[in-house]
């Protein structure tokens, strides 16, 4: 019973031997994780800069894609600047063609003459019409004939306003006188000796009348023909020309 005894003592002796180490491993161990989950959490503390450093390259390339943005923002405003100044350019240019190019023609100057006077071009014997300058301003002058009247016109090249008007009757330029005066020669010939001088003219440029000069008759007048004016006197016995003058 003693040997017993002793055996079972020596056992349970052993036994809470084996059971203190057990007991000191499971606190070294419980020691142990408590260690690696605090240095787990050192470690999370630790990482927490890289998270954050992370945070920060995502947020670098958020603001590298805004000022991207920004930039290709600039560059299309830049863009748009660049369109609108070019349209500027076309409408400076645009409006420098006008104000060059804007002028009336001479034929619309002598269509405003003409409307005003009533009359129309196939009425008329000659017209004529020139570039001049008045009082700083650029003018046509619009002169024409119908019949004996006799109309000249100052209009302004840019607006196409009637500047001044002037109105003539010459009844001379009625008189037929001519035709059957004797020791004279005919109205019609004597138009034929000036047209022979203007190639291309015609009759219908031709204003003609019998006058009288020195104690001599003559035949006088006018040709407008090709924006010149012909001014010209002929003897009417012999039909020599006297004076003849161009201007244009």
């Amino acid at each position: 019973m003693k040997k017993r005894f002793l055996v079972l003592s020596a056992v349970m002796v052993m036994g809470m031997a084996v059971a203190g180490c057990g007991g000191n491993r499971s606190g070294e161990t419980v020691r142990s994780r408590q260690s690696v989950e605090s240095t787990g959490n050192d470690e999370i503390v630790a990482e927490a800069p890289q998270t954050t450093q992370g945070s920060g390259s995502n947020a670098a390339s958020q603001n590298t894609e805004q000022n991207s943005t920004r930039q290709n923002g600039d560059g299309q405003d830049q863009s748009g600047q660049a369109q609108t100044t070019g349209s500027a350019g076309s409408g400076a240019t645009a409006a420098d063609n006008q104000s060059s190019g804007g002028q009336i023609t001479e034929e619309e100057a002598k269509n405003i003459a003409l409307k005003d006077a009533g009359y129309t071009e196939a009425d008329v014997t000659g017209i004529r019409v020139k570039q001049d300058r008045d009082d700083g301003r650029d003018i046509y002058e619009v002169d024409f004939y119908v019949q004996a009247e006799e109309f000249d016109y100052d209009i302004d090249r840019s607006t196409g306003q009637i500047l001044s008007r002037d109105y003539d009757i010459d009844e001379d330029f009625n008189n037929q006188s001519g035709q059957n005066v004797s020791g004279v020669i005919s109205r019609d010939e004597a138009i034929q000796i000036v047209l022979a001088r203007v190639e291309g003219a015609t009759e219908k440029d031709v204003r003609i009348k019998l006058d009288y000069d020195d104690g001599r008759q003559i035949y006088e007048g006018d040709i407008f023909y090709n924006q010149t004016e012909y001014e010209f006197e002929l003897n009417a016995q012999t039909g020599d020309i006297l004076e003849w003058s161009e201007e244009r």
